[in-house]
């Protein structure tokens, strides 16, 4: 996914998610359909948005102590972190618009 930075493990996510840059964090596994269905969407959002938000993925089938640490449920989830604190978690939200309008609020759109 082009404009969305791949998690490799804890040290990785720990560092991008203390920079001053808000980030978006989904949480996804490759063998689930809605997950598949839902990359299209965080991609063209991260086109969008991407120089105002980080956006990043985290493959829980590869990385299953970061969806305990985060406290995730289903997936996909995204997680919006800023300055390194939680403040909105959409859980299994397929709709563009939920997260347009959300970041159409807190930050401008990117050109």
């Amino acid at each position: 996914m082009k404009h969305v930075r791949m998690v490799r493990g804890d040290s990785d996510l720990d560092g991008l998610l203390k920079a001053a840059k808000p980030s978006a964090v989904m949480f996804y596994a490759d063998w689930c359909p809605d997950c598949t269905r839902f990359k299209p969407t965080f991609a063209t959002l991260a086109g969008q948005y991407g120089k105002r938000i980080s956006f990043l993925a985290v493959d829980v089938g590869r990385l299953p102590h970061l969806e305990q640490d985060y406290g995730i449920g289903l997936i996909p989830t995204v997680l919006l972190f800023e300055r390194g604190r939680l403040s909105r978690t959409w859980e299994f939200v397929q709709d563009i618009q939920s997260y347009r309008s959300h970041f159409g609020q807190m930050f401008p759109r990117s050109k």
